[in-house]
């Protein structure tokens, strides 16, 4: 009897063991675990901040190497994020082949101890010049009909209009005026509405034959959506629209305006003007285009004037789609049309090389084409 007790006494001793040594492995084992997951979200927790501060890094280097490119400088560079920092980054330039003024700048970002590391790359761009200076205050693919009591002028040479379709002047207001050929700076009349001078230039077959891309090429040396890569397109319906959102834009030698509509209205302010003389800016609408309003000027005592134009626009006004004056604008510079041209009001257009050779290809205004940022 006392046998059998004590081996019942043993073997629920052996059962309480096992599960005592049972239990403990599991405790064990789900510690083991815990500590596990607790390492490893340690580890992924550092490793995501060092590829943070790697792609602030790299982020910084792409900044830095953007300001470098605004002096014109395109070689490599190298810094850290802040004074002191240890996260560091690295910058360079390629060419891109075929491309005009485009460079990729390549940006590596390195972390603190520089087990991370992340590169970025963007397409820079100087906003460009023209291509092929226009050498006429008009010129329009299609036909040039005038009406009103408007001027077109050319005192630095014998040209005011060129089209690849037909020219009519319907006003005995209305004049073209060229460069005097024994009096310096001054003009004379060449054509009216019932004299035609040698300065128009109509139904020429060379500009009528021309496709849409190769017009463009043919003033602004690449295509539109090429010519306006570095600034992109802005979708406003009308010029005040433009002002009020973006002023600063304005400030730039390059605008590109592509209304959701087709269709882009230009209210002249009367005293306002974008632009100077010894530095035009560029605006391309691709949209027919209704300008109107009254240009009056805003002069000092001596009687020159404030904004250095004498006009609203100094430069190169491209316009993809018809162009139509009404009221009394001016501009100095030029106006290219891929389709017709109207004008009629108190218009005046000016031609002035300077206003035109001066636009563009200022690095200090240099940017990052959008949609080009990549990162891995």
């Amino acid at each position: 009897m006392n046998t059998r007790l004590e081996s019942s006494f043993k073997q629920k001793g052996v059962a309480t063991l096992l599960v005592a040594m049972v239990l403990l492995i599991a405790i064990t084992l789900v510690v083991f675990a815990v500590s596990q997951a607790v390492i490893t979200e340690k580890k992924v927790s550092a490793n995501q901040l060092r590829s943070y501060k790697a792609f602030e890094a790299a982020e910084t280097g792409l900044a830095a190497g953007l300001e470098s490119f605004r002096t014109g400088s395109i070689a490599s560079g190298a810094g850290t994020v802040a004074t002191g920092a240890l996260e560091r980054y690295e910058y360079s330039f390629t060419t891109i082949a075929g491309s005009s003024g485009k460079y990729e700048l390549t940006s590596i970002g390195y972390s603190d101890d520089e087990s991370a590391r992340r590169t970025m790359t963007t397409v820079v761009k100087t906003p460009p010049g023209l291509g092929t200076l226009p050498k006429t205050p008009v010129v329009a693919k299609s036909t040039v009909n005038l009406s009103g009591n408007f001027s077109i002028t050319n005192e630095e040479g014998a040209s005011t209009v060129w089209t690849g379709s037909s020219f009519e002047i319907q006003s005995n207001a209305a004049a073209t005026y060229v460069s005097h050929p024994s009096i310096e700076g001054a003009v004379i009349q060449s054509s009216t509405s019932t004299y035609r001078g040698p300065d128009i230039i109509d139904s020429d077959p060379n500009l009528a034959t021309l496709s849409e891309d190769d017009f463009a090429r043919a003033f602004l040396g690449e295509t539109t959506d090429e010519y306006c890569d570095s600034v992109g397109w802005k979708d406003y319906d009308s010029f005040s629209a433009l002002e009020t959102a973006e002023p600063e834009a304005l400030e730039k030698s390059l605008v590109c305006i592509r209304p959701a509509d087709g269709t882009f209205d230009w209210q002249a302010d009367p005293q306002k003007s974008y632009g100077l003389i010894d530095k035009g800016i560029a605006i391309v609408i691709d949209a027919d285009v209704d300008m109107n309003g009254q240009f009056t000027g805003e002069t000092d005592p001596d009687g020159s004037l404030y904004n250095g134009c004498g006009g609203n626009l100094c430069g190169l006004l491209f316009i993809d789609g018809k162009m139509e004056f009404t009221g009394g604008p001016t501009i100095n510079g030029s106006v290219v049309v891929t389709s017709n041209f109207a004008k009629a009001g108190t218009a005046d257009i000016n031609f002035s090389a300077g206003a035109l050779e001066s636009i563009g290809g200022n690095d200090a205004e240099a940017t990052a084409i959008p949609g080009t940022w990549k990162d891995w």
